[in-house]
């Protein structure tokens, strides 16, 4: 294939975080966008060209926004934007270690709540909220904080998580919903 390899086309992209309801900006990223010409196509007007155009476009700026540390507009360890077609188009490396690393943890902490000694349906609850931060965000601030309990005596039992359990404890720890769950909205 006929391509050019170098990206010339700078795009910034806005990134934010969610505060309460509202999206709050924390910052900028600039990311090199590929063109129709830099994969050798040439624009011809037509809809399979803007397709083909918006499809590049959307997978660089996907690709740079998965390379960011969740809510800001740093890069992750060992991440850089691509900046060539060849990088874009490499493979993830750890496509999908994340998710397995997550999935493990959640299992081993449904394991360290069995030798608590409390009850099986306090096991249950416990693990379902460890494994949903939205479902953690749903509950009153003294079953958060029993659940915080619960992640230092599994971290004191495990020693130190990796960096990707690390966030995700985070995740569930800095949960906050200031609005209060009206019965009468039901």
């Amino acid at each position: 294939m006929n391509y050019t390899n170098e990206l010339a086309t700078i795009e910034t992209i806005n990134v934010s975080k969610k505060v309460g309801n509202k999206r709050e900006l924390v910052g900028s990223v600039e990311v090199p966008v590929p063109t129709l010409a830099d994969v050798g196509l040439v624009d011809d007007g037509s809809l399979v060209a803007a397709w083909i155009a918006k499809s590049l476009r959307a997978s660089a700026l996907s690709d740079a926004r998965n390379k960011l540390v969740s809510g800001s507009a740093t890069l992750k360890a060992g991440c850089k934007i691509a900046a060539t077609l060849d990088e874009l188009a490499a493979p993830a490396e750890n496509s999908g270690e994340a998710l397995k690393e997550i999935a493990a943890f959640k299992r081993s902490f449904a394991e360290y709540l069995v030798t608590t000694g409390i009850s099986a349906k306090a096991q249950a609850f416990l693990a379902s909220l460890a494994a949903s931060p939205k479902a953690v965000s749903l509950q009153p601030p003294a079953i958060a904080e029993k659940l915080a309990e619960r992640l230092d005596g599994y971290l004191t039992a495990t020693g130190e998580p990796t960096p990707t359990v690390e966030r995700y404890i985070e995740s569930l720890l800095a949960v906050e919903d200031d609005e209060e769950l009206n019965l009468d909205d039901l």
